[in-house]
């Protein structure tokens, strides 16, 4: 059966770049460079047996993370564009950054420093901006407004390991949990809520669900075959929204009403790599806009929904939507994507677990129809999965991230980036 991949669906992953300075003093390639529409972020590697650089490239809106090593007085290194390298060299010349690539020249000047940056090597995370620092604003002058944002664990109490962290700003309530199900292709997903203390604002990340329709006449609508939800697709992503999603996690919102829908054509372009290669598969992915009453007080919340359509053998059509959504006060919601989108973007799993998950998914395959009704099995394989990590996960992994980086850099493009 050709679902969505396993994991598919969960922007993620942050790695915290080290600017170290050695004895012999700070690198000078290290740090911020922009002009002519190009922004670079280099940083040396913190990995002791990869001497040398990472960093990102910040050009048209998107990420391209780099990798780079050092001649006498220049930089050599690619840059990743989805599945494609592309190579690069740099010089420094007192504060101005030569940067080739493609016989094209870009000359960017040194941006002042910052607090380090935290930015993805899949190309997928926080955009790093400028931060007042202690040695040059005085702690009265400091923006009472900017919320910090700090690290969260997100705990798998079957695997009884940290699955995934993230970066939610100081006060806010973290309700991210790992679900496991009895879905031999995606059995464990993140799912949840990050919202203000006090207020509607709320990013929500919704369960990743598989659907399948065709299957046989004794199936009813709410059924489920083969760990996935026996339902005929829907038109659309506002349908998706309308039909499954307000229905169920949605119970109290009160006269909903649906403003806008906005197609992502970049982003459903994008999405298609996370499906097995089988001919005639559809994705659609919008933004939807609604309206409702929450405790008597108007409120907006947007849902980016994505929905792939796979179609099988003997009529049979498998089908799957992931949906996150982000709301706030009516009038309020445009001013408070950015940040919610840098909290969803922060969210970064465990490779660990993710190898983990990838050896239950693998055995539940090998137990198929019998892993999908007997949840006993399912304890079973978590609790003898191994705790090495080898080539397959690893490369999923490293897939995942460069298919995300493509998927998050169309929506931060469409909704104006994370910031």
């Amino acid at each position: 059966m050709a679902l969505l991949s396993i994991f598919s669906a969960l922007p993620f992953l942050l790695i915290a770049l080290a600017a170290g300075a050695s004895t012999a003093g700070p690198d000078p390639f290290v740090g911020s460079f922009s002009g002519d529409r190009l922004r670079v972020e280099i940083a040396l590697d913190p990995h002791p047996q990869r001497p040398g650089y990472i960093g990102n490239l910040y050009f048209g809106g998107r990420y391209f993370p780099f990798t780079a090593t050092r001649g006498a007085d220049h930089l050599l290194g690619k840059f990743q564009r989805g599945e494609d390298a592309f190579d690069f060299a740099a010089t420094l010349a007192g504060s101005t950054l030569t940067f080739e690539t493609g016989g094209t020249i870009y000359r960017l000047t040194r941006l002042p420093p910052t607090r380090p940056a935290y930015a993805a090597t899949s190309g997928i995370g926080e955009t790093p901006t400028s931060r007042p620092t202690a040695a040059t604003t005085a702690p009265a002058t400091r923006p009472t407004t900017r919320m910090e944002l700090k690290p969260v664990a997100v705990n798998d109490a079957m695997m009884d390991c940290e699955a995934a962290s993230l970066r939610v700003p100081d006060g806010w309530k973290c309700r991210l949990d790992v679900v496991w199900r009895q879905n031999p292709y995606d059995p464990a997903v993140i799912a949840g809520s990050v919202s203000e203390p006090n207020g509607p604002t709320r990013l929500s990340i919704f369960p990743r669900e598989s659907f399948i329709d065709g299957v046989s006449v004794h199936d009813v609508a709410g059924g489920i075959y083969m760990g996935s939800e026996v339902r005929a697709p829907v038109a659309s992503p506002a349908d998706y929204v309308r039909r499954i999603i307000l229905p169920r996690f949605r119970t109290d919102a009160a006269n909903p009403r649906f403003l806008a829908e906005t197609d992502l054509p970049e982003l459903a372009r994008d999405e298609l790599p996370k499906f097995q290669h089988v001919p005639g598969v559809q994705v659609k992915a919008s933004r939807v806009r609604v309206v409702y009453s929450l405790n008597t007080s108007l409120v907006e919340e947007e849902f980016v929904c994505t929905i792939g359509t796979v179609p099988l053998s003997g009529g049979v059509v498998a089908w799957g939507a992931e949906c996150s959504s982000y709301r706030a006060a009516k009038g309020e919601l445009d001013a408070r994507l950015p940040k919610l989108r840098s909290i969803e973007s922060s969210l970064r799993l465990n490779l660990p677990w993710y190898a983990g998950v990838l050896e239950v998914s693998r055995r539940m395959q090998q137990d198929v129809p019998a892993s999908t009704t007997d949840i006993a099995r399912l304890s079973q394989y978590i609790s003898q999965r191994s705790s090495a990590i080898g080539d397959v996960a690893r490369h999923s992994y490293e897939r995942r991230e460069r298919v995300l980086a493509k998927c998050n850099g169309d929506l931060d493009a469409a909704i104006g980036g994370a910031r």
